[in-house]
């Protein structure tokens, strides 16, 4: 595991793969650490050729524009272990910067996956985006403000007024159907906290492909 101290996000995105990773019975046997514009990985990649045992995979928690430059620098040297992200991995620059060469084998958890894959909704959603601004979108991020308003209103609908706590309240124990996957909310006294799916995407030949709707069993705590 390496991870990017430069912001809080990349250092709780790697807590969080530790801490399933091992709750999943995996090993994580070497941390280290990068800093955003540092634009040299190389101590961090020799590192990684002395380990005595050589990992199955390298979860790398950074994020555009260094993480284009750490991949290149690992596949430069011959390493063809597969990368593991987060959504900090959805930029649509990542794929173009790695190329053929250097981007394959790397996968990463996002909000949406902007293709017919991902589901009706998401093809629904395509074409009022590309009517209204000329183009498609190029990052599932340009969902979750979609998927926002839609959870609300249909909340307000399930509650039949726009009262605050009445919303919330029908919010909880709601299976919703969103860009963004399925989700539920507990319930208040359980902190009302989402139980959702993840969209899994993969780069190979430095191109971007859907992998599927993944929705874990077991989160760690906040």
């Amino acid at each position: 595991v390496v991870t990017d101290t430069f912001i809080d996000y990349t250092k709780s995105l790697s807590r969080y793969f530790i801490a399933s990773f091992k709750h999943l019975g995996g090993e994580v046997f070497a941390e280290d650490t990068y800093t955003q514009g540092a634009q040299d990985f190389s101590a961090q990649l020799q590192r990684i050729k002395d380990l005595p045992v050589q990992p199955d995979v390298l979860y790398i928690s950074s994020y555009m524009p260094d993480l284009g430059t750490i991949i290149k620098a690992i596949r430069a040297e011959g390493i063809t272990t597969p990368i593991m992200g987060g959504d900090s991995y959805d930029d649509p620059q990542l794929s173009k910067v790695l190329g053929a060469d250097f981007g394959n084998d790397v996968f990463y958890a996002t909000h949406s996956f902007m293709s017919a894959e991902a589901g009706a909704n998401v093809t629904s959603f395509l074409a009022l985006y590309k009517a209204e601004y000329g183009e498609d979108p190029d990052t599932a991020f340009v969902v979750t403000g979609w998927d926002v308003v839609n959870v609300i209103a249909q909340a307000m609908t399930k509650a039949g007024t726009t009262d605050g706590a009445a919303v919330a309240k029908a919010m909880e124990g709601t299976e919703y159907d969103l860009l963004t996957g399925h989700l539920t909310w507990s319930s208040a006294a359980d902190g009302h906290r989402p139980d959702k799916e993840a969209a899994m995407a993969e780069i190979t030949g430095g191109t971007t492909a859907f992998n599927g709707w993944f929705r874990p069993t077991w989160v760690p705590e906040p």
